[in-house]
């Protein structure tokens, strides 16, 4: 594979490709994009064993789920809401809880 010119793009996923890599040298730009799809992608078998099961409870549960790597698109599914919605989901839990950290 050859190395990644200026004005190309590479786009990975970050749970399979990123935390599981080794450092590198000299500068680097990083551009998150969320992109949100109608179901969430296939997951290879090596990656589904290691997603921890479902977790019935609140929606601060699914929040913390998100929070330690589980796939937002398989949170999603399984909740019955949109991707938008969890991130608006962590957003108010982490609204809140900086808020009971100030005091």
């Amino acid at each position: 594979m050859r190395p990644i010119g200026a004005g190309e793009t590479l786009a990975v996923d970050n749970h399979r490709m990123l935390h599981g890599r080794t450092g590198f040298e000299g500068e680097r730009d990083f551009v998150r994009v969320l992109a949100w799809f109608a179901r969430p992608l296939a997951v290879h078998a090596r990656y589904e064993a290691r997603t921890p099961p479902p977790r019935a409870g609140s929606r601060l549960d699914v929040v913390l789920e998100m929070l330690t790597g589980v796939p937002p698109a398989r949170l999603a599914a399984r909740e019955g809401v949109t991707e938008a919605e969890l991130y608006a989901w962590r957003t108010r839990a982490l609204a809140a809880a900086s808020s009971a950290l100030e005091d």
